[in-house]
Parts: C-alpha cells; structure tokens; sequence
C-alpha cells in the first residue's frame, strides 16, 4: 500500500468536494464554512509531509560508511577469494545469514564501555565483539563500505542488547531453539529510525555477497594479549 499515494488522494477529493460546495445554494440557513473545509486539507497535507520525511530520514539515518570487522587470517582469504561470503556463525533455525557489519558511531559509543549485567553479566559488549572477532588471535582488520555502494533492500539490522533479552525469554532449555523472530529475521532497514536515537547497539546484516571493488579501504590493529588497550584498538581500527 502506497501511504503517500492515499493522502495526496484525500487532500484532492478535500479539495474537490470543497469546490463543489462553494457552488451550492445554502439551504435553512446553512453556510459553506470555508476555514474547516482548508484544515481539513491542511492536516492532510501535513500528514503527507511526515510521511514523506519519515522515509527520508531512514535513509538520511544510515552512516556514510558500514565496517566488517574480521581476523588477520579471514581477511586474507576475502581477498584471495575477491568477495566476503555470508558468516557460518549463525547459519541454521537460531541465525540470521549474512555479513555483519557495524557502524563506527555506534560501536564507539553503544557498544565500546556497555555492560548490561542483568543480560550479559559483567561482560562490556564492545570488547566481546571484539575479542570474538580476533578468536584466531591475530590482528584485526576492519573493511570499509560505503553504504551508498549497498542494495539496501538486502539490509536488515538487530538491536542488540533488545535481541539478546528476547533470545533468554524465548529459548527452549530442551532444544536450545530460540523462538524470537527478532533474532532469526531481523528488523527491515525501514525501521531503524525507531533505533537510531536510542541506547541500543545495532548490528547490521547485509544479505549479499560482498565484491572486493566495493571495499574503500581496510585497518589493521595489532592485538597484544598482556596489555589490551580496547579504544586504542577501535581508533586504529576507525581512523582510516
């Protein structure tokens, strides 16, 4: 259904049954009331341009630049291979296949430093993306996309910390099965602006392979396990 479509049909039909009225005869004393016929077309019209501005803010919401993060080692075959390939870790009925990708803003400030212990115990969220990605115990590289580079059709994204309460209230302890479709499907890119201002660290799912010619550039951040600097780590990994 076309919402811009409808309104711009009822602020017509408003203003054609106005037009219409004016060349009435008024009848028992009844008058054309003029003022209440154009707030009618002005709350139409005005609906319009909210809709119209909610899409353009979701597009305007997406971040200039997407970044996959990945091992030294993974980064090596991405390039051997020309493209980077759907992730294995959440194939199968409990994941959403896809690349993951993240937003730079959004690590630094939602991700980076969060802990939400009634969920995730005393585990800051950013350094666990991190340390799970470096699981070859390398370096890290992290590869920059434009997003204008993407098919956004083929974007979807989770709120993460909401994902994970709804995968501890719907998993089934027998089979492990988790039975949020938050978690399996993911939200449509359309409805990020309903996130995007809040707390909520957002992890963004590409459904597409991924061609190296897309790629802007990549950073690399050595990761030394006596002494790790996590934010020093992210700049590395950010400032290119």
């Amino acid at each position: 259904m076309n919402i811009n479509k409808l309104q711009n049909n009822a602020v017509n039909l408003v203003s054609n049954c106005a037009k219409e009225l004016k060349k009435l005869p008024a009848k028992n004393g009844a008058c054309f009331d003029s003022a209440k016929v154009q707030n009618s077309i002005d709350a139409l019209a005005v609906l319009g341009k909210a809709s119209v501005n909610i899409t353009k803010t979701t597009q305007q919401d997406l971040p200039e630049f997407f970044y996959h993060l990945t091992s030294k080692k993974n980064y090596s075959s991405i390039i051997n291979s020309g493209k980077i390939r759907f992730s294995d870790w959440e194939q199968g009925q409990n994941g959403l296949e896809g690349i993951y990708l993240i937003d730079k803003n959004n690590f630094l400030t939602k991700w980076l430093g969060r802990k939400e212990t009634e969920v995730l115990g005393d585990i800051d969220i950013g350094e666990m993306l991190l340390n799970f990605t470096n699981k070859d115990g390398d370096s890290l590289v992290a590869i920059k996309i434009p997003s204008k580079e993407l098919d956004i059709s083929k974007l979807r994204f989770r709120p993460y910390i909401k994902m994970c309460k709804e995968s501890l209230e719907t998993i089934n302890p027998d089979t492990l099965n988790i039975g949020s479709d938050l978690v399996k499907k993911g939200l449509g890119i359309e409805e990020l602006g309903n996130y995007i201002n809040t707390k909520e660290p957002i992890e963004y799912i590409y459904q597409k392979e991924l061609p190296k010619k897309l790629f802007d550039s990549c950073s690399e951040a050595k990761i030394e396990p006596d002494s790790i600097d996590y934010r020093k780590i992210a700049k590395q990994l950010f400032d290119n």
